[in-house]
């Protein structure tokens, strides 16, 4: 069985010129971070028993049990790197987005750079070597 990916694209979607901005850490509905968006289009209610709330959890193999890592991004996956060192050695949060078009590079995501959630062109979720895509475990084949 697999999740269905169109779902949480036409979710990610329905976010869009909504008003919601970016901030941090927030989980509400006019106001979130990247992975609280992400969490809210994959329908958190449906995915019972998994605590995630950034993108380091994401990346990690605590993930493995709920997500499956593909080597290509497809419409609806979720793409996502972990905290990191910019070259002056300061540190960064990650980031996690809904891929929209994988030819084109397009992504869905709340982000402070796009003061809220708005699809754009973000070609660093292919550039960048540390990027993780995943796609959601259907709850009824976990074992």
């Amino acid at each position: 069985m697999q999740c269905d990916l169109s779902k949480i694209l036409k979710n990610a979607k329905s976010w869009l010129d909504k008003g919601v901005k970016y901030q941090m850490g927030a989980d509400r509905k006019k106001l979130m971070d990247c992975s609280a968006f992400v969490w809210r289009c994959m329908e958190e209610r449906k995915y019972n028993g998994i605590v995630w709330r950034n993108t380091d959890w994401l990346v990690s193999e605590r993930s493995l049990p709920y997500f499956k890592r593909i080597k290509k991004p497809v419409v609806g996956c979720i793409a996502v790197y972990g905290r990191y060192r910019n070259k002056k050695g300061k540190k960064r949060a990650g980031h996690v987005c809904i891929v929209v078009d994988p030819i084109k590079k397009t992504v869905i995501d709340c982000s402070s750079s796009q003061e809220g959630v708005s699809q754009r062109v973000a070609k660093f979720f292919w550039t960048r070597k540390d990027v993780v895509y995943l796609v959601p475990i259907p709850a009824s084949v976990k074992k």
